[in-house]
C-alpha cells in the first residue's frame, strides 16, 4: 500500500469520530492528514488538540498541533505525516491510541486546556534561534582558539 492510502485511511477514521473537521484527507498530494477540532466538541469535552497531542505522546506518537498562519492564525490544526514503511497495522494502532487519548481526557478532563507553549512540540522559530545560538558559540570558540593558537 502507498503512504497516501494510509494517510487517507487515518483521515477517514478521524472524520468518523465526529469531533473533527478534516482540512486535508490524505489524497492527492503529500502523505498526511490534517484536521481541526469542532468548536462544539472542544466546548463539550473540555480539552483541545494540544491536550490530545500531549496525551498521545505518552503512547509514543508525535502528532503536531499548531496554529495556522496569516488570517487563519486563530485556528489550531492537528496533522500527521505518513512515512515510507508505515503499515496499515501501525495506522490502526495510531487511530486506537488517538481514540484512547480522547477517552482518557473525557474521563479525566484537565483543569484547564493546554496552550501551544505548554504543549511543547516543534517550532521553526525556536529551532532557528537554537541554530543561531550554536553558530554564535562556534564562532566565539573558533575566534578564541585561532587567536591564541
Amino acid at each position: 500500500m502507498l503512504t497516501n492510502d494510509h494517510a487517507a485511511y487515518i483521515a477517514g477514521a478521524v472524520g468518523k469520530m465526529g469531533y473533527f473537521d478534516l482540512l486535508y484527507d490524505g489524497r492527492h498530494g503529500w502523505p498526511g492528514a490534517c484536521w481541526t477540532m469542532k468548536q462544539s466538541a472542544e466546548e463539550a469535552l473540555g480539552f483541545n488538540l494540544y491536550d490530545i497531542s500531549d496525551k498521545i505522546r505518552s503512547r509514543g506518537w508525535q502528532i503536531a498541533s499548531y496554529p495556522l498562519t496569516g488570517t487563519a492564525s486563530d485556528i489550531t490544526a492537528q496533522r500527521v505525516l505518513v512515512r515510507h514503511g508505515f503499515s496499515r497495522d501501525m495506522a490502526d494502532m495510531l487511530i486506537e491510541d488517538h481514540k484512547r487519548s480522547i477517552d482518557y481526557l473525557s474521563q479525566n478532563p484537565p483543569r484547564r486546556k493546554l496552550t501551544r507553549e505548554e504543549a511543547g512540540g516543534y517550532s521553526h522559530q525556536k529551532q532557528q534561534s537554537k541554530a543561531k545560538a550554536a553558530q554564535d558559540r562556534a564562532a566565539f570558540y573558533f575566534s578564541n582558539t585561532t587567536a591564541s593558537g
